[in-house]
């Protein structure tokens, strides 16, 4: 067994029962089996840490339990966040977003990476796709599925597939919660390499609200 503590979180390994394998724990919390010795496990844990603190609480990326305790707070649904800030987890960010009737423009075929996404006043991902580790590339979507309703759906890197990821019930709240999906996973430094498949332009004047919508066949 070792225990160490590193910026401010609890670090522990113990052997696992199985070769190859321990166990890792991070501020008390189990993270399952680690494949390797001790030693990677710290290192493992190390590293992620360092990649967590070069950013503000994000409760829609980590658990609780990564971050130092003392830094930050939970919201009523258990995600971390700023100390009297707002919770970023998609959820969180879903339930406060109104429902907009939409009008669409003709299709435009070209893709978007954040950075371009961003740079258009107002637009905003309603299909995205990403790099997932070894799992492949999958792509998430806005669609308004029977008996869920509207929710954000995926194919989990298997295309032709489809699977409810979450039932937001509206289709801004469907929305909110793939901006969450841009922001976490559009950093090229993360090596995702996301790309905006589908978007759309909201324009607001007084109390018209009309919305432009851009699909990638």
């Amino acid at each position: 067994m070792k225990v160490e503590m590193y910026k401010g979180r609890k670090l522990k390994t113990v052997k696992g029962k199985e070769r190859g394998y321990v166990r890792h724990f991070i501020n008390g919390v189990d993270l399952g089996r680690h494949q390797g010795n001790e030693e990677s496990a710290l290192t493992y844990m190390r590293n992620t840490i360092n990649v967590i603190d070069e950013d503000d609480i994000n409760g829609d990326r980590w658990a609780p339990e990564w971050y130092a305790p003392g830094t930050f707070e939970e919201c009523e649904a258990g995600h971390a966040k700023k100390i009297g800030g707002e919770c970023r987890h998609f959820t969180c960010e879903a339930s406060a977003s109104r429902e907009v009737e939409p009008e669409t423009l003709p299709v435009v075929e070209s893709t978007l990476t954040a950075d371009e996404l961003h740079a258009i006043p107002r637009a905003r991902a309603t299909r995205l796709s990403y790099d997932w580790s070894r799992f492949g590339r999958y792509s998430v979507w806005v669609a308004e599925v029977p008996f869920f309703g509207w929710s954000v759906v995926s194919d989990y890197g298997k295309p032709g597939t489809e699977s409810v990821v979450t039932s937001l019930r509206t289709r801004e709240g469907c929305i909110a919660a793939l901006a969450g999906y841009v922001r976490n996973y559009g950093d090229p430094r993360w090596g995702h390499n996301l790309t905006i498949n589908e978007w759309e332009e909201v324009s607001t004047l007084l109390d018209a609200r009309i919305r432009f919508e851009h699909k990638i066949h």
